[in-house]
């Protein structure tokens, strides 16, 4: 498989994407200077890396569509990544053709298209569509809330 998802760290040293190298979707880093050398992150599958800008933290979603958090830190010309850890409870919805969550530049929150929740069976009986998103999200956090 091709490397997908390809994204620099905020330094530009480092390029995390997501590979199936290993039989199934996995997130890995390599290094932009030297290409050979690179770092798995995912444990147990994961797609869509995202870099903080503010922590030394890559995000990234797991097979269970569950948003997940590796810690790493610097050391010389290589990395070390910490075993991911749970970032977000409710699931996401990945989705081959489109970024499915973005990370906010504070680090601390995210956006992303919530996976369907309806009971095993069933399908949805209505849609919600939301128009004049912007004028919504104004409403519902004015200037001085935020």
């Amino acid at each position: 498989m091709t490397p997908r998802d390809p994204v620099f760290s905020p330094d530009g040293r480092w390029i995390a994407y997501t590979t199936n190298e290993s039989g199934r979707a996995e997130v890995v880093v390599r290094s932009f200077a030297e290409p050979g050398a690179k770092w798995p992150v995912s444990t147990s599958g994961g797609r869509r890396p995202r870099w903080s800008q503010v922590r030394h933290e890559l995000l990234f979603a797991d097979l269970g569509l569950h948003i997940m958090a590796a810690s790493y830190a610097v050391e010389g010309d290589s990395l070390r990544v910490d075993k991911p850890r749970p970032w977000s409870a409710p699931q996401v919805r990945v989705r081959p053709d489109r970024q499915d969550f973005a990370l906010h530049p504070d680090g601390n929150r995210l956006v992303f298209a919530g996976a369907p929740q309806n009971p095993a069976g069933t399908e949805p009986d209505h849609v919600n569509m939301i128009l004049n998103f912007t004028d919504e999200l104004r409403r519902m956090a004015p200037n001085g809330k935020r």
